[in-house]
């Protein structure tokens, strides 16, 4: 009898062991599995939480650095827009996303004006229009970076294809298979080797019936803009899409 007490009372505090739980430093409970009671979960869980908004690192020369975490970095928002002749989506996460889309979206329509053949007040449509124009700081450098791809491609990237593009209907979305004779006789103003362009009066002269397009170039700098007016706001997580080509 008594040894069956006995062998009750150890298999009693043997269990009771093995379900049992501790106090951690802090306060708080603990199982022995290592899980604390709240928000926080183990060592690490409870590392975390002393940093909560701030994580401490050690720099390359020893001392301590603490690097600020954004709370919102998951959180994202979306806006969508038509420009440049597509559908555009722009995506950005962190605090700073709303400041961050606007400027954004305010700049991808500023540089819309700048480059569309049709807008009357863009540099591309006085260019178009008057044979010559004074270019906007953003203008000059994209015609300036079209000028050396015309030469690195020997030709191949040609700003001044706006005629055929015309002919063909792509500019009105009248389209049409154009006849070889006119092919022929528009193919006479293409050729960016008869663009002047001056950079110390900032002026860009076509020659006799040419006209530009800048549709092959503006989106993609257009992009890196976007990310720059991001990286400026602090967002460090974003997609930017701008149509399908």
């Amino acid at each position: 009898m008594k040894r069956s007490a006995l062998f009750l009372l150890i298999l009693t505090l043997g269990l009771t062991g093995c379900s049992g739980s501790y106090a951690v430093p802090g306060g708080g409970t603990a199982s022995e599995s290592g899980a604390a009671a709240g928000d926080v979960t183990g060592e690490e869980g409870a590392e975390d939480a002393g940093k909560s908004s701030a994580e401490t690192d050690t720099a390359s020369d020893g001392t301590p650095a603490t690097t600020v975490k954004d709370p919102e970095a998951a959180i994202g928002d979306t806006i969508y827009l038509s420009s440049m002749d597509t559908e555009m989506t722009l995506t950005a996460y962190g605090s700073n996303r709303a400041e961050a889309l606007a400027a954004a979206r305010d700049e991808v329509l500023r540089l819309n004006d700048l480059f569309s053949v049709g807008l009357p007040g863009s540099d591309i449509s006085r260019a178009n229009r008057d044979g010559s124009v004074v270019m906007s700081e953003d203008t000059e450098t994209l015609v300036r970076d079209s000028l050396a791809l015309y030469e690195a491609t020997g030709g191949l990237f040609d700003i001044t294809i706006y005629p055929i593009m015309d002919l063909w209907g792509f500019t009105t979305q009248e389209f049409r298979v154009p006849p070889a004779e006119e092919l022929a006789e528009a193919l006479k103003r293409v050729g960016s080797d008869r663009l002047s362009f001056s950079e110390n009066e900032h002026t860009l002269t076509l020659g006799e019936g040419q006209a530009i397009d800048l549709g092959a170039i503006a989106k993609g700098y257009t992009s890196a803009r976007i990310m720059e007016i991001f990286r400026e706001h602090g967002v460090t997580s974003a997609m930017v899409s701008l149509g399908g080509n």
